[in-house]
């Protein structure tokens, strides 16, 4: 089906409710087959959606002049004295009544242009609805449903004249006015769609049927909040960690969500604060209205990532008290599994039940809303049960769902209109009515065991010296010493929602230093007080993190793939929340491979929440694997290792098919997201030859480049003069089309000389512009991660910015500036300190052409490769003996040994009762058919008959209620590095960007 939309301009970015609406309305359509299109103020472009891929197309040039008014033509208008055309529209709306900040909503119906283009559209297209998204809409969709002989239908996100009636100073008559248009327009349409019950009920005054209206709800994003965990967002806003943290969102500007913001500063917290909660209340919307201001009222703004914010409250409240149609907000809750207290008007148009998936509370009982909000702060367990209820209702609120309903209407009209469809998803919950501890209890177990899963898979041959560490001084713990840092990952119980609820510690907890506890012995402006010119810094302050020695390749020019330690992630966030305390404005994650880190995504998500941008420096083999989740983890490059054409790259990275999967990787992240790209290349002496090649293919692809020699490997150092030559042909051709390149031919062409033997004392801005950090929490001034005499310090010893501020490390930065080193660190840091400095890189003369004393020379990382293994075998025997002889049994959980294996069975922990698997065998042998899952991303298309025939069987008398056997069934199943290449050489420009958003 081909289908039309005419709506408000301001669609992108998604930042206030009706966007969402429409934009996920008209994806979903297209997912389901459709292709939708889409008009709107914008005179220049119109929206397409198809197949879940959208396009903004232009007009075409003459039909753009077309419809503007000459210059010969205004200037007669002018001598005539008649205004011009958009004076002449907005003075209509005016004379009709509509206030100037409503005219982004009627100004369709005066607006003979936006007639045209809606006509043009509809017809380019071969439409056969026109959807209008509000009612003044309905005025061009009318239009050109009637002349090209097709269907208009009407969706009203609320009761427009009752709106303006509850949120306005408008007198009566006016009001009365605005009613007769809203309702003449809607008795044009084809069909008429609500968002809820109410709205519909609102509308049967004015001649309207129940059986002429159809109620369709919002949808909801589900599979956005499978993941997040809101870490970071606490630290962001500054929310001590005893307090309890709520969370309101909207357009803020808009009436209805203003009064809510006004009670929450001028009811609900200080009531909270008079009984002595520790409350912060977050809330986030454009256009805060500072006026209404608390103490413990925080305004967020306008934020990039929604959920991530929504997952870091331990409760959310909706205060509303004014507004229609169905509560986008609230469903974006309940997919966040989060307990809601809300007025009943907030909870409007939803068949929820109190106390089960929500506390609803008479509107204006303020010590009741209190009461409700202190009893789920008391009662986590029951808060977890009551967001698990919400998490099950809202699974029946997919968009998908919702775009099915609209596609059911347009093909089955007569069966289908007047349905209720709350009333068909309500039909298909599963309800759990068991008590919300116990299903919170379940909940958090789940939660628990899967948290055991990713510490398992985190600590498996897991050599690091911080697990051992921790091995040798922790004894065992259970559930009943307390709980640990509440990281539990999310689709349920989140970081916030099991605040206060013990966890089982599986390793390392992540260690919070109070601000007051941190010393700084050297301030900001000293840190290069040392360097006696002005500096001209080419990137925000950078923070390298060596997330793991681990990796699925076996590289030649290194041995990181060697190893399988990897930092936990309890270390790696103490070190990430600290970072911006350092000045850190951008954070590159290396390795090894760090999407091999099970839990990369959240520290992703951890940095992004406290203001930085992100870097991943990857070989690209894992890019795919949940592409989803990357495209939703908001980091802003990949910088992806590109190591020559197809037979040399897999050859220097030892396993076939890599180049393949790179290639492909490229393509799908080009085509389907927004973040940036680099190549990093190194040269060696089997890839140089292909340099150039290289090169051109990402100038063609818009993709970065960089590339610099392979560092402590001599085996492949360019030195043979054929090579050399080659090199230098290759630098030329590149210099040629990228100044960047030009601009430090001497660094390249001394790259030749390192190769072959040269090696003076470097110098960089280690410890200023960028510094790193191993993954055992050693601080170094750049990415030569195991030279000791470089390492100024360990950041999970004391705070990262107390290390970093502190004498030692300036003493290590003046070495650096005034004697150099000779660690073989001959990547981007040295081009980017002549740059900042005017200075040369070079310090002085090493005393011999090559310090092996100093010098990290290494031989083939696979000729190693066996050798490598063998030691790894043996240092698994020897943890397994100790394992044994600790405790007489095989242990299954973390590094301290508290999960054990089961002396019989498979091995494996028990399961909690009520898992997915269990819930599907019951399903079956009760007779009950299991639901199509709709979150595997395929778009399911029900027949226009389906809702129908349901509707149909209501006034036959027929029951499809489930037997409480069933719905008890079914609803426990509900409860639901490598060395020579740099990682930072273009992250500096990659995340200025991300700096300045």
């Amino acid at each position: 089906m081909k289908i039309t939309v005419a709506t408000r301009h301001d669609l992108y970015p998604l930042v206030h409710g009706a966007a969402v609406k429409i934009v996920r309305t008209a994806d979903a359509l297209s997912r389901l087959g459709c292709d939708v299109t889409v008009v709107t103020g914008d005179r220049l472009h119109y929206h397409r959606y198809v197949n879940g891929e959208h396009e903004l197309i232009p007009y075409p040039p003459r039909f753009v002049a077309a419809t503007r008014r000459s210059e010969g033509f205004k200037s007669l208008m002018r001598r005539i004295g008649l205004p011009d055309y958009w004076r002449t529209v907005e003075h209509l709306l005016l004379s009709l009544g509509y206030p100037d900040d409503e005219h982004i909503l009627y100004q369709p119906i005066v607006d003979p242009d936006f007639w045209l283009r809606t006509l043009y559209v509809g017809k380019q297209h071969g439409s056969e609805w026109f959807q209008a998204e509000f009612p003044g809409f309905l005025a061009p969709c009318w239009v050109a449903a009637r002349l090209l002989g097709k269907r208009c239908s009407v969706v009203q996100h609320n009761v427009e004249w009752s709106r303006l009636a509850d949120t306005t100073d408008l007198n009566q008559e006016t009001i009365q006015r605005l009613r007769e248009i809203e309702m003449q327009l809607c008795h044009l349409a084809d069909e008429v769609i609500t968002c809820s019950r109410d709205d519909r009920a609102l509308m049967l005054n004015d001649d309207f049927d129940a059986e002429d209206i159809t109620v369709i709800p919002h949808g909801v994003d589900i599979e956005s909040y499978g993941d997040k965990t809101g870490a970071g967002i606490r630290e962001h806003y500054g929310v001590p960690r005893d307090h309890s943290l709520l969370f309101f969102h909207g357009t803020l500007h808009y009436y209805p969500n203003t009064v809510a913001c006004r009670m929450l500063a001028q009811e609900i917290l200080p009531r909270l604060r008079d009984k002595g909660r520790k409350v912060k209340a977050l809330v986030a919307g454009l256009s805060p209205p500072h006026g209404y201001a608390h103490p413990d009222l925080i305004y967020a703004g306008c934020v990039d990532d929604l959920v991530t914010h929504v997952t870091a409250a331990d409760l959310c409240v909706v205060p509303l008290l004014d507004g229609g149609g169905t509560r986008l907000k609230i469903l974006e809750y309940f997919a966040a599994s989060k307990a809601v207290v809300s007025t009943r008007k907030g909870a409007e148009g939803l068949y929820v039940r109190d106390r089960r998936e929500i506390h609803r509370v008479e509107d204006g009982d303020w010590d009741e809303f209190v009461a409700r909000i202190e009893q789920c702060l008391d009662s986590p367990q029951e808060a977890l049960g009551m967001g698990t209820l919400g998490r099950h209702f809202v699974e029946q609120y997919r968009w998908l769902d919702v775009g099915g309903a609209y596609l059911e209407l347009y093909e089955g009209r007569e069966l289908v209109r007047g349905l209720d469809y709350n009333e068909a998803f309500r039909d298909e919950i599963y309800w759990d009515d068991r008590p919300l501890k116990e299903i919170g209890a379940q909940r958090l177990a789940e939660a628990q065991e899967a948290l055991r899963a990713i510490h398992r898979k985190e600590r498996h041959g897991n050599a690091s010296a911080i697990l051992s560490a921790y091995e040798k001084v922790q004894p065992e713990k259970s559930a009943a010493d307390g709980p640990a840092d509440p990281q539990v990952p999310s689709n349920g119980a989140s970081n916030g929602a099991s605040r206060g609820l013990p966890i089982v510690p599986t390793g390392p907890e992540i260690i919070h230093w109070a601000d007051d506890e941190v010393v700084y012995e050297v301030e900001e402006k000293a840190l290069a007080e040392h360097i006696p010119i002005d500096i001209d810094w080419q990137k925000p302050r950078t923070m390298i993190l060596l997330l793991n020695k681990r990796c699925n390749l076996k590289c030649d020019f290194c041995d990181l793939w060697h190893y399988t330690d990897m930092m936990p992630f309890e270390s790696a966030a103490t070190i990430i929340q600290r970072a911006p305390h350092a000045g850190v404005r951008t954070l590159v994650i290396t390795g090894g491979e760090p999407f091999v880190h099970p839990r990369i995504y959240e520290l992703i998500e951890m940095a992004k929440n406290l203001g930085m941008g992100v870097n991943i420096t990857t070989n690209g083999t894992l890019l795919l694997k949940d592409l989803p989740r990357l495209k939703r983890s908001r980091v802003d490059s990949l910088s992806v290792s590109l190591d020559g054409l197809e037979d040399n790259h897999d050859t220097l990275r030892g396993v076939d098919g890599t180049y393949a999967g790179v290639m492909d990787a490229l393509d799908v992240l080009q085509a389907d997201t927004d973040i940036h790209l680099n190549i990093y290349f190194v040269v060696t002496n089997r890839n140089v030859r292909d340099l150039s090649q290289v090169y051109d293919m990402t100038v063609e692809r818009g993709i970065g480049f960089d590339f610099w020699p392979v560092n402590g490997y001599p085996h492949l150092f360019v030195t043979a003069d054929e090579d050399q030559e080659v090199y230098s042909q290759a630098l030329e051709h590149i210099a040629k089309t990228n100044t960047a390149v030009r601009d430090r031919l001497d660094y390249y062409r001394y790259g030749v000389e390192y190769m072959g033997g040269r090696r003076d004392h470097f110098r960089c801005l280690g410890l200023i512009e960028q510094f790193g950090v191993n993954h055992e929490g050693k601080l170094v001034p750049c990415c030569v991660w195991d030279q000791k005499s470089l390492q100024v310090g360990n950041a999970l010893e004391e705070p990262l910015d107390q290390l970093f501020f502190s004498d030692r490390a300036q003493k290590m930065r003046e070495q650096i500036f005034e004697e150099g080193c000779v660690d073989q660190c001959f990547n981007h840091s040295l081009y980017e300190f002549q740059a900042a400095t005017g200075l040369p890189f070079v310090v002085k003369p090493a005393e011999a052409p090559l310090d092996r004393d100093h010098a990290l020379l290494k031989e083939s990382g696979q000729a190693r490769g066996e050798q490598a293994k063998a030691r790894r075998r043996a240092a698994a025997k020897e943890r397994r003996a100790r394992e044994l002889a600790g405790s007489g049994e095989v242990v299954a959980g973390g590094a301290n040994g508290t999960v054990k294996k089961p002396a019989s069975g498979n091995g494996r922990p028990a399961k909690a009762t009520g898992g997915n698997g269990a819930a599907r065998k019951t399903s079956k042998r009760n007779g009950v058919a299991k639901k199509a899952s709709r979150g595997n991303g395929v778009a399911k298309k029900t027949s226009g008959g389906t809702r129908a025939a349901k509707k149909v069987a209501k006034k036959n008398g027929v029951s499809k209620k489930l037997s409480k056997g069933n719905k008890a069934a079914l609803s426990t199943g509900r409860a639901s590095g490598s060395g020579g290449k740099s990682p930072v050489a273009t992250a500096g420009v990659d995340a200025q960007a991300a700096d300045k958003r």
